[in-house]
């Protein structure tokens, strides 16, 4: 995985989803290479969220299975990570410019999210 930068934002932002009470911290861009000879994902590499952005995904996205999410959800390799917590527990929550997320958890328990079409157009995402 290759870091792209930090995204700064003063405060968190906070969210109700399906999860229960989301609170943001920082915020992380990247991009995930598989190898060394990976070439640079152009089509996504602009990807970014702000805070707000993120709790407002939180708050829309529905909760899908492992086996759904990994079966029939596209992940692409630019994403924004996001230092989360879930109600009192702390996670690293992982958001794919496909809108398909991953949260994982200090226990590596982990939930998986989409956002689909209708999810991403409530959220201005498109």
């Amino acid at each position: 995985m290759q870091l792209v930068g930090a995204l700064t934002g003063r405060g968190g932002a906070d969210a109700q989803g399906p999860l229960g009470h989301v609170s943001v911290g920082s915020l992380t861009r990247g991009v995930t290479r598989l190898s060394e000879a990976d070439n640079r994902p152009d089509f996504c590499q602009d990807f970014s969220l702000t805070k707000e952005q993120v709790a407002k995904y939180m708050a829309a996205a529905r909760q899908v299975t492992a086996i759904d999410f990994h079966g029939n959800h596209m992940w692409l390799p630019c994403f924004v990570a996001a230092d989360i917590r879930v109600g009192e527990q702390p996670a690293k929550l992982t958001i794919s410019a496909s809108f398909t997320a991953r949260i994982v958890y200090p226990d590596s328990k982990e939930h998986f999210l989409v956002c689909e079409d209708e999810c991403q157009r409530a959220l201005d995402f498109k």
